[in-house]
């Protein structure tokens, strides 16, 4: 399919493995330059390895410095796809709220804050 996104820059999060590396693989296929970030570099060198012209970086979106500085690295992107997440097995009462509030922090705050340092007046 031809999503006419030559010469478009592309972040994905999450882009290491599962949805995240999907979307940025069909990204990449149509022309885009992408960058793939996830917290595992051994993931994403072997993302990249399957053969797809992505920008690998290691990051976790979970903290706000490294938010920062990864919009400083992507530079100025067309398009942002949040896909990361580490959304925590168990029942709803057996986990700690240390647990919520850190899955959250990455999940929901994180997109909304890179959302905000790519798109802010």
């Amino acid at each position: 399919m031809d999503m006419n996104l030559t010469e478009q820059r592309v972040l994905v999060t999450g882009g290491s493995k599962g949805i995240g590396f999907a979307i940025a693989d069909v990204f990449a296929a149509d022309g885009a330059d992408v960058m793939a970030v996830g917290r595992d570099e051994a993931r994403l060198a072997a993302a990249k390895a399957h053969g797809t012209a992505i920008i690998a970086h290691a990051c976790d979106i979970g903290d706000a410095a490294a938010r920062k500085g990864l919009i400083e690295i992507a530079g100025d992107i067309d398009i942002l796809v949040n896909c990361a997440g580490a959304i925590p097995g168990g029942d709803l009462f057996a986990l700690p709220i240390e647990t919520w509030q850190e899955s959250w922090q990455l999940k929901v705050f994180g997109y909304i804050d890179l959302t905000r340092l790519r798109w802010k007046a």
